[in-house]
């Protein structure tokens, strides 16, 4: 059986030292079932379940950013319970192409909901998703394994009581620390994240994100690293090993909802200087949502650039993004961010059409891989360009949904042991 990694959160200040330290997955989330039933009382536990399986003959680029890790990948059992203000969701299984996946526990969360359930504090391993784009993002996206972290979290958009902050609208965000694992870091190098969306005008939402990494085996990890990450004092000192990844991200929306335009774009920087990102890549895109051949419909078309130019006094330049000399941006071995990984670029034009029984899906884009031919890149050891095409359609059957999926990638990626030609997937989810 595989475990979570040891993750150790120290803070010291004045002499009080607290620490939280899970050793074991299963023990982690059985207190925390305990407590549920403790705190719950009399309240009655709601559960649901869920059974997936996947398949696919080969995995190809973009995949686990879109759809996930499991879709058409792996076999599952997924449990979610709400026992009073107390949630305890989990998900065992294992993933046939994905290799970077732990096999028995996949998913796992043990939160605790207040203020109005709006709020929540916990401990998980979630996918996460920072970005104004449905598909990608370049701070942290579906791309990579999941890691695992404490978090506290305000879930839905609401404007705040204070009238300080009620100029920025609704809003929602997060604040998390967590542990991730790759070959080219540190061992139990640590993850800052925070997050912050708010709209303050109707139809525009504002996103800004940051992620640092810093402690680990070997490097400093104490409470005054902390402070000097939380703060972006990273250029000197103890915390100059840091890796930060900062920056923005805005949609506006013209017409309503259902039938509607949408603009977006993501701006984050790999490096700091004068304390503001720097070093900056991209992501932009336009978003329509109408009515076509009698089915909800959107099209998408994006374009992501994680190349990165010298600066005028020569910071920066080729593979800046996702590189550190110290830290590697990645989870077991899988980049956290944009799948596309560092310089590189793609164009998509993708669509989703909702019929009455059916659901069709599909994805055009064009891509450069690894355009500085750099040895070490996550995907390829030289650069490659090509095209991935995907045709996707699910369906309601057997009392849950089938997915199917037939998809043509062509160019190899040496380093993702991914292969040119065609692909066909299945996946099937059922809930009880």
């Amino acid at each position: 059986m595989q475990y979570w990694k040891a993750l150790r959160l120290l803070v010291q200040f004045k002499g009080l030292t607290v620490t939280y330290f899970t050793r074991h997955s299963e023990n982690a989330f059985a207190l925390g079932l305990v407590i549920a039933m403790a705190v719950g009382g009399s309240a009655q536990a709601d559960t649901t379940t869920t059974l997936r399986f996947g398949a696919i003959s080969d995995d190809f680029l973009g995949r686990t950013e879109q759809y996930g890790i499991l879709a058409f990948d792996g076999v599952s059992i997924s449990t979610s319970t709400r026992v009073g203000r107390l949630a305890f969701d989990l998900t065992l299984g294992d993933t046939f192409e994905n290799e970077a996946v732990d096999s028995v526990l996949i998913f796992g969360d043990v939160g605790y909901r207040f203020g109005n359930d709006n709020w929540q504090v916990g401990v998980g391993q979630f996918e996460r998703h920072w970005s104004p784009s449905e598909y990608t993002s370049l701070i942290l996206s579906r791309n990579a394994p999941a890691f695992p972290s404490v978090y506290i979290r305000k879930e839905e958009a609401r404007t705040s009581d204070v009238p300080v902050l009620r100029w920025i609208g609704p809003w929602n965000g997060e604040v998390f620390i967590g542990q991730t694992d790759d070959a080219n870091q540190p061992d139990n190098a640590l993850i800052l994240g925070m997050r912050l969306g708010f709209e303050p005008i109707r139809d525009l939402e504002i996103e800004l994100v940051r992620v640092a990494q810093y402690g680990g085996a070997g490097q400093p990890d104490g409470f005054d690293t902390f402070l000097d990450v939380l703060v972006g004092n990273s250029n000197e000192g103890d915390s100059a090993p840091a890796n930060q990844i900062a920056g923005v991200g805005a949609s506006y929306r013209f017409g309503p909802e259902t039938f509607s335009n949408r603009i977006y774009g993501q701006a984050v920087g790999e490096d700091e200087a004068g304390g503001l990102p720097s070093c900056f890549f991209f992501l932009y895109g336009l978003e329509n949502k109408s009515r076509l051949f009698n089915a909800d419909t959107t099209i998408t078309l994006e374009h992501v650039d994680t190349t990165v130019d010298f600066s005028t006094a020569g910071f920066c330049g080729p593979n800046t993004a996702y590189n550190n000399d110290v830290y590697s941006y990645r989870n077991e071995g899988v980049v956290m961010g944009a799948a596309i990984g560092s310089e590189s670029r793609s164009t998509s034009l993708r669509g989703k059409h909702e019929f009455d029984t059916w659901a069709l899906d599909w994805n055009v884009g064009k891509f450069t891989i690894n355009d500085a031919s750099n040895p070490n890149h996550s995907l390829s050891s030289t650069r490659e360009t090509g095209t991935v095409v995907s045709v996707g359609a699910s369906t309601q059957v057997w009392g849950g949904t089938l997915q199917g999926i037939v998809a043509h990638q062509s160019f190899d990626l040496d380093t993702a042991e991914q292969d040119s030609g065609v692909r066909i997937g299945v996946n099937f989810s059922r809930s009880f």
